[in-house]
């Protein structure tokens, strides 16, 4: 349930229409792609690791046949793909580059991140658990510094979303 109200929101704001070419980073087992991209033209995930990349494959089997779907074992440090490759891209409670994502977005396309552990004072400690945690202006800081424009924050319990665009050519 926690999982499918975080999909929802990702999903309310990226937005998705029918000619856009997702990119999932940190996709796992592929519940996202599987449950809140079916009408976006193509969905791509990347992951890590192997055997989450082989559950998302029978989530995605149908669209992997119908040529609709991919699955890619990468890092999100050193994205495996052409600049300006995707008109939207995510990253839910996974690690992303700013850099890397704006490089790989088409001119005008849309970004959302779901980050699970935002601080939520500064009084808190910015390290916890050997996991960063950045505040609402460092995070929009970030984006704006890799080129993203008009950054949106909501917070939705002890999530943080964040969404923004690459600005057009």
């Amino acid at each position: 349930m926690m999982e499918a109200d975080v999909y929802d929101t990702v999903a309310e704001m990226l937005d998705l229409q029918p000619d856009d070419e997702l990119l999932d980073i940190g996709c796992g087992p592929g519940a996202f792609l599987a449950t809140k991209a079916q009408n976006a033209h193509t969905v791509v995930g990347l992951d890590p690791s192997a055997t989450m990349l082989r559950v998302a494959m029978q989530k995605l089997a149908e669209r992997i046949e119908a040529g609709t779907a991919r699955l890619v074992t990468g890092s999100a440090a050193g994205l495996p793909f052409g600049d300006g490759e995707f008109s939207a891209i995510t990253a839910i409670f996974a690690p992303f580059d700013h850099a890397e994502v704006f490089r790989v977005l088409r001119h005008g396309g849309r970004f959302v991140l779901a980050d699970n552990d935002p601080r939520k004072s500064t009084s808190e400690p910015a390290r916890r658990w050997g996991r960063q945690r950045w505040t609402e202006a460092e995070h929009r800081q970030m984006l704006q510094d890799a080129g993203f424009a008009d950054p949106t924050v909501r917070d939705k319990g002890a999530y943080r979303f964040l969404s923004c665009r690459k600005p057009s050519a």
